[in-house]
């Protein structure tokens, strides 16, 4: 009997190989990770490639479904805005700047209209973060929707727990959204309370109850939105080490950017919610036509009308559109606009090539390109990755910065002028195998606290030099190069 099970699982993995070597439509570096892990560990590598290569457990129909329905509801606003951009914005310099071309990319491409009328407050800690999100929940008059990649059960976790149990026993609509794979820890029975107090809660992609190979294509987006009118966005989860409060590990600080919008591009926030939720909580005939077509009906219940009149863009990703990988491409093409400095945040570094290239590009062409991550990351394979990637970055002329403790800030800059602020990564999943949100911005003011938030992060660092690495001793680049190959799958 053993005899025939080990034939089993190598037929299956000689199977497995074949596919992967003709048939995989992955990049080349990808499918080169699968194929080692079938060599170095038959049989048990075709378990993690159902396990984790995103081809299984995987249904995104209902995610579809109500994609296509706010496409449908928003094609007149679509075509509106359109016409807007052509005939006015594209043409106004103190907009668009040199950023025309990737207003015209996240609007066509992404399916992200430009919204105006918007004001925008960062957050560069996870405590001021809570105390504006908190207070904006205790005064809330209507709704409000959250979603989460992290919800915990800890001191920050409880205490929004329990404030949300108090506005959904006033009457309020509550919706909480956490990815269940990312809050695998904390217990269903924590989100009782609200339960019973009327809030309705939801997990993305449930893991626990049998499916266990749905650790794929996850929810890795952070939204909330309070009575249609305020939106929060960016890195931050509800945890206590976004605030600094853990008592796990208590010498590091974590350092992060979150965003607070007013305006109407808070709708599209919304809308995102929207999608999400009716993915996981309504069933077969549930809609989200009726929800939108009301925040589309009238200005009491669209944005308040922001007073700084920032340009944004709220730009989506994620495996349900396998074809396009929307924020990477608009990365990209930021990166490709930037004419003096391009400055990134990001806690992960293991770029894919096109990426990799572009930043190559922006450097050949003059641009000040600096990267800051963090110098104690919060997973060992990951930094090991990443001490693969710097050596090539710092090759070509990108200065290297590590933070001194953990930054999982995911922020751009392009020369003090535009940007992104979001949940994106700077690695394979979050580009091509999580659900992801980025805010776009055109705005000076807004380019301008970037940089300087940036620039005063810097002081907190020290500058890498390739000296560093290459003075590794044999076995810690080869503990850093073999990490490298399954860097496409971390």
């Amino acid at each position: 009997m053993p005899s025939v099970l080990l034939y089993f699982m190598y037929s299956l993995n000689i199977i497995f190989f074949i596919f992967v070597l003709f048939f995989e439509n992955n990049n080349p570096k990808t499918r080169t990770a699968w194929l080692l892990i079938f060599v170095l560990l038959p049989g048990i590598g075709v378990f993690f490639y159902i396990l984790l290569s995103g081809h299984f457990f995987t249904s995104n129909k209902k995610m579809l479904k109500a994609s296509k329905q706010s496409e449908k509801i928003l094609m007149d606003y679509f075509a509106d805005n359109n016409k807007y951009l052509n005939g006015n914005i594209c043409n106004n310099p103190d907009i668009a700047g040199d950023y025309k071309q990737l207003i015209i990319h996240n609007a066509f491409y992404g399916k992200a209209p430009l919204t105006v009328n918007n004001s925008f407050e960062i957050f560069t800690s996870g405590k001021d973060k809570f105390k504006s999100l908190f207070n904006e929940i205790e005064n809330a008059k209507k709704s409000i929707y959250l979603e989460y990649f992290i919800f915990r059960k800890d001191k920050t976790g409880r205490e929004l727990l329990r404030l949300l149990e108090k506005k959904a026993r006033e009457g309020i609509t509550v919706r909480l959204l956490f990815d269940d794979m990312g809050s695998i820890l904390t217990p269903l029975s924590f989100f009782l309370p609200l339960i019973k107090a009327g809030g309705k809660v939801s997990s993305f992609a449930p893991v626990r109850f049998g499916i266990i190979a749905r650790i794929n294509y996850r929810n890795h987006r952070k939204i909330a939105v309070i009575d249609d009118k305020t939106a929060y966005t960016g890195g931050i989860n509800i945890g206590d080490e976004y605030a600094n409060i853990s008592d796990k590990k208590p010498e590091i600080n974590w350092r992060d950017t979150s965003v607070k919008i007013t305006g109407d591009a808070v709708f599209f926030l919304q809308k995102q919610f929207l999608i999400d939720w009716f993915s996981c909580q309504i069933r077969k005939n549930g809609s989200i036509e009726q929800e939108l077509k009301e925040l589309l009906s009238g200005s009491d219940t669209r944005g308040k009308a922001g007073e700084d009149n920032i340009a944004l863009q709220v730009v989506s990703s994620g495996p349900d559109d396998t074809e396009n990988d929307e924020i990477e491409d608009s990365l990209i093409r930021l990166i490709f606009s930037a004419k003096k400095t391009l400055y990134i945040q990001s806690p992960y570094l293991t770029p894919d090539e096109k990426f990799f290239s572009a930043i190559k590009n922006a450097v050949n062409s003059g641009v000040d390109v600096r990267i800051m991550v963090p110098e104690k990351f919060d997973k060992w394979y990951v930094a090991c990755a990443a001490y693969t990637n710097i050596p090539k970055f710092l090759k070509i002329g990108v200065k290297v910065y590590r933070y001194k403790d953990f930054i999982h800030s995911k922020t751009f800059v392009a020369d003090s002028e535009a940007g992104s602020i979001g949940s994106t990564n700077i690695d394979s999943r979050s580009f091509s195998l999580h659900y992801e949100t980025n805010v776009f911005f055109f705005n000076k003011e807004a380019g301008k606290l970037c940089t300087e938030i940036f620039m005063k992060d810097i002081e907190s660092c020290e500058e890498d030099y390739l000296e560093w690495y290459t003075k590794k001793g044999v076995f810690i680049k080869a503990l850093w190069g073999f990490a490298s190959l399954f860097s496409p799958i971390m």
